[in-house]
């Protein structure tokens, strides 16, 4: 039998070798709209510029009237990680990939260190492991320019500290220091740690109650946590008059939509979103294995040395965070529950390996080993569907097409819009990297507390002092959906242009019209 550094070692070659594979198939790096955020505020910071961006896209953004724009909507954290990188040499784009792609690691590293801490035995954790690296999701993220990867790392090392802390006692209380550090970490990469922030603290506090020897340690590990914490919270007011950051305005979802979204999100979580959902050979082969592997625990005598106290502290993490995104949903714009859920798998796949360790039996071995066969059927359907062409590869492929002047429109607002000038257009943070000029995008109308009309846009052309707004007529992709839902755009797009535009040039896919008094002061 293997010891568990090979273990380790295999697997970590397995996610690696999933990540070259993939990496030609997801076209990597793959760029959101989050993402061109993040390259932007970390190509500034780069520079020896402020950590901010020239794009204006949220509300709490395009309220401040003024480019550049501090980047307090998201986290700190990444963009200064791509930024520490890219002046190593590597491009802005390759250095996001590059966190990522360590963060997927890390996770596979991380879902053996939990495991094996709560005492599961690495066959089953072998079993359990695969639904880790070939998950679509997570082979997603980690080809993207994003949090995901190393946010979801953080979450299991959170887990995993406090899993190896409780089975050490007082032994080595220098694990409360780096869960300090870790907790306060994931907070930097993604406001969502704020979730974990207080389990992690709460956990301290308790240790160092149980255990009055690390009570030096834990009042270490609080100030390096309360510390990370505090700099992002008085950055944001200092910033943005919020410790919040962003997220302010606009959204709010119904308690109904919510739990619905939250149930759909696990299933995508195990069996993947790309392929449609469906009851068929493979899921129900799930369901029987799952029953099967559960019915060994009812009959279980409970190890001595099984870590209860790491178990229930990883449930409560889970606990809290889902609650936090359920009521960031309830109360904000953020409501992709299949990707803020995602972060949870590793540390529930971790806890199961331990649990269907419980007793690991042949049947109990085989039971789940037909689970794994299950899921990783399933999710490879979703892994044959390729992801969808980021927005700016859309907006590129329109903006090639010519104009009436002969020129394609994308050199036209190169040479009418000068480098300092801010224009404003529909899928505007895509648009901002392909053209590098201050942008205003048009948020969609259900994120948005403004009354999004001509007076409205008018207005904030003029306190941007953009000449030109950028409309797509001829696309109908996920990244052009204002345009449709909101009544000033689909006008302007069927010829019902008010009198302080007119058009100026356009193609089959592109409109561009200008502001006849937006003239800069």
């Amino acid at each position: 039998m293997m010891n568990r550094n090979r273990w380790i070692g295999v697997y970590l070659l397995a996610g690696i070798a999933a990540l070259v594979l993939s990496y030609r198939w997801q076209d990597a790096p793959l760029l959101s709209n989050d993402g061109y955020q993040y390259l932007d505020a970390a190509s500034h910071f780069a520079a020896g510029k402020c950590l901010c961006v020239e794009i204006a896209h949220f509300d709490e953004q395009v309220t401040m009237g003024r480019m550049p724009v501090p980047f307090t909507h998201f986290a700190p954290g990444y963009p200064l990680l791509i930024a520490a990188i890219s002046r190593a040499g590597a491009t802005p784009e390759g250095a996001g990939y590059i966190v990522s792609a360590t963060g997927f690691l890390l996770t596979i590293w991380l879902i053996w260190e939990l495991a094996l801490t709560l005492r599961a035995k690495p066959v089953v954790v072998a079993l359990l492991s695969p639904l880790w690296i070939f998950h679509e999701a997570a082979l997603t993220y980690a080809a993207s320019v994003g949090t995901d990867s190393m946010f979801t790392a953080a979450l299991a090392g959170i887990c995993a500290l406090m899993a190896r802390d409780s089975r050490e006692d007082e032994h080595r209380p220098v694990f409360l220091l780096a869960l300090g550090a870790v907790a306060g970490s994931a907070f930097w990469l993604r406001y969502a740690g704020l979730f974990l922030l207080f389990v992690a603290a709460l956990y301290i506090v308790w240790r160092a109650w149980r255990s009055p020897k690390t009570r030096f340690y834990a009042c270490g590990a609080l100030a390096i946590e309360g510390l990370l914490v505090a700099t992002v919270l008085v950055r944001n007011i200092l910033e943005a008059g919020s410790w919040r950051g962003g997220f302010t305005s606009g959204g709010g979802h119904s308690l109904r939509f919510v739990l619905t979204e939250t149930a759909k999100a696990v299933y995508h979580l195990v069996f993947g979103d790309r392929a449609p959902a469906g009851i068929d050979f493979w899921t129900v082969l799930f369901a029987l294995a799952l029953v099967a592997a559960c019915s060994a625990w009812w009959k279980v005598q409970w190890r001595s040395d099984f870590n209860s106290a790491a178990v229930v502290w990883s449930g409560i993490l889970v606990a809290a965070y889902t609650a936090g995104i359920m009521e960031t949903a309830l109360t904000t714009i953020a409501w992709s529950l299949n990707r803020y859920i995602v972060p949870l798998y590793p540390v529930v796949l971790a806890g199961l390996a331990a649990v269907f360790s419980i007793p690991a039996t042949r049947r109990q071995v085989l039971s789940v080993a037909a689970m794994a066969l299950s899921v990783v059927a399933v999710q490879s359907r979703s892994l044959s569907i390729p992801p969808p062409p980021a927005p700016h590869l859309i907006a590129a492929a329109d903006l090639q097409q010519h104009v009436e002047s002969g020129v394609s429109a994308r050199q036209w607002l190169l040479d009418h819009v000068p480098p300092s000038s801010a224009v404003v257009s529909v899928n505007g943070q895509a648009m901002h990297y392909l053209l590098q000029r201050p942008t205003v995008s048009v948020i969609e109308p259900e994120d948005s507390s403004n009354r999004m009309d001509d007076t409205f846009f008018h207005a904030v052309m003029k306190r941007f002092s953009a000449h030109y707004l950028v409309v797509f007529p001829g696309e109908k992709s996920f990244a052009t959906s204002p345009q449709d839902s909101i009544p000033f755009l689909h006008g302007l797009i069927s010829g019902d242009i008010p009198h302080w535009l007119n058009r100026a040039a356009s193609t089959r896919n592109t409109a561009i019209f200008e502001c006849r008094d937006c003239v800069a002061q």
